[in-house]
């Protein structure tokens, strides 16, 4: 087939660099510590969103997109 030959026009090129080529790689977060933070991240998005009462909306979203980054050194916030 001539669709999959190197430089064909579908953005496979022989000059392409080789994938992988990383010899060493950053420390990777621990799954517990990646499991509780994404829980937290997920219930104080979906208080600020859905919760009936406005104080607890508001509450949760100022732990949002303030607290949790300040008390978690691993999470960083980018808006």
């Amino acid at each position: 087939m001539e669709v999959l030959l190197p430089d064909a026009g579908i953005g496979i090129s022989a000059n392409a660099a080789m994938p992988c080529t990383m010899t060493e790689f950053e420390r990777a977060m621990r799954p517990g510590e990646q499991l509780m933070l994404t829980r937290l991240a997920m219930l104080s998005f979906l208080e600020s969103v859905f919760a009936a009462d406005p104080a607890r909306r508001a509450q949760m979203e100022i732990f949002l997109t303030r607290e949790l980054a300040e008390e978690q050194s691993s999470v960083v916030l980018s808006m």
